[in-house]
């Protein structure tokens, strides 16, 4: 199969390698997809040091990206992907319940591929790089999405209508059959564990080798004659300006969006998972908890995206755009399912 970081392999074939193994993990574990995307972003900030002459002796992975970014400025969108991809990663590798499952795997991976496309346009020779359309690994959770879209469709669909008894039957066998399925790919998981494992042992030995390829440079005191030329005041604004110009053309879909939204409100305070946490799930309010709930019903047939609750207090509505999106021009939307939240008793009691 082709894949979606084959245009990396020209800065080096391990970097290339790193992403396809992500994609062939996927369809086996999603996590551990998710984990190989934080090498991969690792890597990428190797890359970026070496070009932009960064020196710092043994740094971690925060210490090494904050170095580049004061020399380039990065645009805050970037920053965020970069930032989403490590705590993720940082999850599947440390948390036993990181709910990583396809859907967030699949937009994970879409993430990653525009870093890298970032990267390509801001350091490599083609600034207007056109890497085609993404290209959907291999997804035994299709039967899931469908399942998926059927239950958002029914939401929609109650949302505009009284709730009738039938209705609510037809969302739970719904629900039902949704845990049905992710618990068939969980077993097909465990039995081609073997494989996944050896995929992954795979995309470490590449990463180290890369870190020891970007390590022994520094220890000798030998770079790139790229990174040579950064040194100079000029070409590290061009890379800059490079960079800023790349940024622009980043796209990422609502869905992708919504999981680096997700993780600026968890750094916020908030709990926040877009893809479990829902009104239709279940999600409600609870006392001495910070909670944004997404796809909360609001009057007008619609929902927010989030209700943010602390306690049982309702704060704020939050509407999620995609990267791009005139921001200004879409705050009267949030404004609206504010005032559309319906009050009830239990929110005006005080939270703690």
């Amino acid at each position: 199969m082709s894949s979606n970081f084959s245009f990396l392999a020209g800065y080096s074939p391990l970097l290339a390698d790193l992403g396809a193994t992500a994609e062939r993990l996927f369809p086996y574990d999603p996590a551990s997809s998710v984990l190989k995307l934080r090498l991969l972003a690792e890597a990428l900030t190797l890359e970026m040091a070496n070009r932009v002459g960064v020196h710092l002796q043994q740094p971690t992975q925060a210490e090494l990206f904050r170095a580049v970014d004061s020399r380039l400025n990065l645009d805050p969108q970037i920053r965020q992907m970069f930032h989403l991809l490590r705590q993720r990663g940082n999850a599947a590798a440390h948390q036993v319940q990181h709910d990583i499952g396809y859907p967030e795997g699949m937009e994970a991976l879409k993430i990653a591929r525009e870093l890298a496309v970032w990267f390509h346009r801001s350091f490599g020779s083609q600034p207007d790089f056109k890497p085609g359309a993404f290209i959907l690994p291999d997804n035994p959770s299709q039967k899931l999405a469908t399942l998926q879209q059927q239950i958002a469709q029914l939401n929609r669909d109650l949302q505009q209508a009284q709730i009738s008894q039938s209705a609510q039957a037809e969302l739970a066998r719904l629900l039902e059959a949704q845990a049905d399925q992710e618990r068939e790919m969980a077993r097909r998981a465990q039995e081609e564990k073997e494989i996944f494992e050896a995929l992954a042992t795979e995309a470490s030995e590449r990463y180290a080798l890369l870190k020891a390829e970007f390590d022994n440079k520094h220890a000798t005191g030998t770079t790139t004659s790229t990174a040579d030329e950064a040194s100079n005041a000029a070409s590290l604004k061009a890379f800059s300006e490079r960079a800023a110009d790349a940024a622009k053309k980043v796209v990422m879909n609502e869905a992708a969006t919504r999981l680096v939204i997700d993780q600026m409100l968890t750094d916020a305070g908030w709990e926040a998972d877009t893809v479990h946490q829902t009104h239709a799930k279940g999600a409600r309010p609870e006392r001495n908890k910070n909670k944004a709930i997404s796809e909360w019903p609001t009057l007008g047939q619609q929902s927010a995206d989030y209700l943010l609750f602390a306690g049982l207090t309702p704060v704020a509505a939050v509407e999620a755009k995609r990267i791009n999106t005139n921001v200004a021009g879409k705050i009267p939307q949030a404004e609206r399912y504010a005032r559309g939240f319906q009050l009830k008793e239990e929110h005006a009691t005080p939270s703690r």
